[in-house]
C-alpha cells in the first residue's frame, strides 16, 4: 500500500520554511563590494577621467551582521552571525568612442564569507567577474555636468558549492546591471548625485538540489560631496534597495527587498596619483534578511 505522503510536495513545507530563512542571507552576501548583483557607487564615480586615463583600483570591504528579519520582523535567530572580508580589484581606461566617452572596465572580487548559528559555515576565494562599460552622454567639466549610462555582465566563473547554497563567493548564474546616473554641481564645492541601477539573473540550477530564480533588484543610490581639493573630499551616501523576490523549485518564498543603508565616506589624494578612500556605514532599515550592524570599507586607487 502507498504512504499517503506518496505526492507531498518536494520541496516539503518544512525545507521550504527553513530555505526561506536561509535565502534571506542572499541580499547581504554581496552587497558591500562590486562582487555581484548590486555594484555599489562612491561619490564621485561618475565624475568621468580624460580619454587616455587608466585606473587601478583595489577596494576592500569588512561588514558583520547579526538579526534576520522576516517581513519586517526580527527573527529568533540566537546565536546567529554572518561576516564578510571581501575585496575586489576593478581595472579601467577611458577611451573616445565615436561623439561619446567610455570606460571599459571588469571587476574581479574575492574574499570570504563567515556565517554562525545551527551551523556554522564559510567560504572563500574568487567571485563572478564583472565586464562591461560605462558610457557618458553630457561630460561638462567646466559646469560640473556628468550623465551617463553603463552595463555590465557576469559570467558564472566564481568558486561554487551548491551544498552550501548563499555561503558562496560564486553564484552559479549570469547576472547582468545597468546604471543611470547624473552628477551636478549644487552650489560650491557642493556636488549631488544620482544613480539608478536595476540588476536582472540568470536561474541557477543547483541550489541545494534545486532551482533558484530571481526577480530583477532595483536600487537607487545618492551621495552629496563637498571636495575641499581634487580628489580630496567628504561624503554621505544613502541607498534604498527593492525587489529580488526568489523563487525555489517554483515556490515564491516572498523575500523581496526593501534596505535601506547610509554610508559616510571621507577620501585624500596621499600622492598626486593615488587616492585612499575610508568608509563607515551600517544598514537603516531591513524587510526580509540579515541587518547588517556594522560596516568598514578601504579603497585605494591609482590613476596612470
Amino acid at each position: 500500500m502507498k504512504s499517503s505522503n506518496a505526492h507531498a510536495p518536494t520541496p516539503p513545507a518544512k525545507r521550504v520554511k527553513r530555505l526561506i530563512r536561509t535565502l534571506l542571507l542572499l541580499s547581504a552576501l554581496y552587497g558591500a563590494s562590486a562582487s555581484a548583483g548590486v555594484i555599489a557607487t562612491d561619490p564621485g564615480d561618475y565624475v568621468a577621467f580624460p580619454a587616455g586615463t587608466s585606473l587601478a583600483v583595489l577596494y576592500y570591504n569588512h561588514a558583520e551582521r547579526n538579526d534576520v528579519y522576516l517581513n519586517g520582523h526580527k527573527q529568533d535567530t540566537q546565536g546567529f552571525g554572518l561576516d564578510n572580508d571581501i575585496a575586489a580589484f576593478r581595472a579601467v581606461h577611458y577611451v573616445e568612442l565615436g561623439p561619446l566617452l567610455a570606460a571599459p572596465q571588469v571587476i574581479v572580487p574575492f574574499g570570504s564569507l563567515r556565517m554562525k548559528g545551527a551551523e556554522d559555515t564559510s567560504a572563500s576565494g574568487v567571485g563572478d567577474p564583472l565586464i562591461g562599460s560605462a558610457f557618458w552622454l553630457v561630460n561638462d567639466p567646466a559646469r560640473k555636468r556628468y550623465l551617463s549610462f553603463g552595463t555590465w555582465i557576469a559570467p558564472p566563473l566564481g568558486n561554487y558549492d551548491a551544498d552550501d547554497g548563499p555561503v558562496n563567493l560564486g553564484e552559479n548564474r549570469w547576472k547582468g546591471v545597468l546604471h543611470t546616473s547624473y552628477t551636478q554641481s549644487l552650489f560650491g564645492n557642493l556636488s549631488g548625485e544620482v544613480t539608478a541601477e536595476w540588476d536582472f539573473f540568470g536561474e541557477n540550477d543547483d541550489f541545494a538540489g534545486m532551482t533558484r530564480k530571481q526577480s530583477h533588484i532595483f536600487e537607487l543610490q545618492t551621495h552629496l560631496r563637498y571636495d575641499f581639493s581634487p580628489g580630496s573630499f567628504v561624503g554621505a551616501s544613502y541607498f534604498h534597495t527593492t525587489g529580488g523576490e526568489n523563487r525555489l523549485n517554483g515556490v515564491d518564498l516572498d523575500d523581496s527587498l526593501n534596505t535601506k543603508r547610509y554610508l559616510l565616506s571621507v577620501a585624500h589624494m596621499v600622492a598626486p596619483t593615488v587616492q585612499l578612500m575610508g568608509q563607515v556605514g551600517q544598514d537603516l532599515e531591513v524587510r526580509n534578511g540579515p541587518k547588517e550592524d556594522f560596516r568598514v570599507s578601504l579603497r585605494l586607487v591609482k590613476i596612470f
